[in-house]
């Protein structure tokens, strides 16, 4: 029950990430979640270990930092028992660094998301140099890196696009 109820949680996150990226309905979205996770088990592990350590790193760091200057600081004023002051710097430290943390965690996924279908649809051209190193995605660097081939200064032009904007839609279904 717990298994299930932890794998629908994680469908649900992606199937909204993909419904604020392609603008897609929630039963479509969570379709193209199935997809991208067949396509790719190993990095979608990867990218919840990587937030798995950064949650750990700062669920304790930031609240025993900030527990320990709060019960330091008590103390240089003189006050008694800055103990309980940093146990309740700690809580709320604690709690404040856990929604950051979710936040760190939609922004990896989103990264990935993104990364990932512009690699399927458009060979990442659209992803940063840096992000297609990360992901390996290095045949698309080297085509970036290639020498540009330049347009004959006499050679036609493209004619000016008589379409609708909802005709020259890039969405594309998975």
């Amino acid at each position: 029950r717990v298994a299930s109820h932890r794998f629908i949680k994680f469908v649900t996150g992606y199937a909204y990430i993909y419904t604020a990226i392609e603008g897609m309905g929630f039963c479509t979205a969570a379709k193209a979640t199935f997809v991208l996770i067949m396509k790719y088990p190993a990095q979608i592990y990867i990218n919840h270990l990587v937030q798995l350590i950064l949650k750990l790193l700062m669920s304790v760091t930031i609240p025993l930092l900030c527990g320990m200057i709060c019960y330091f600081w008590v103390d240089a004023k003189g006050k008694p028992d800055g103990m309980y002051g940093a146990i309740v710097t700690v809580v709320l430290a604690f709690f404040i660094t856990r929604i950051f943390a979710t936040v760190y965690e939609v922004i990896i996924e989103t990264v990935f998301v993104c990364s990932f279908r512009d690699r399927d649809l458009y060979g990442a051209r659209h992803t940063p140099p840096s992000i297609r190193v990360a992901f390996g995605f290095e045949a698309a660097v080297k085509e970036e890196t290639a020498p540009l081939v330049k347009r004959p200064a006499n050679a036609p032009t493209a004619a000016p696009s008589t379409r609708t904007p909802a005709e020259t839609s890039t969405h594309v279904a998975p």
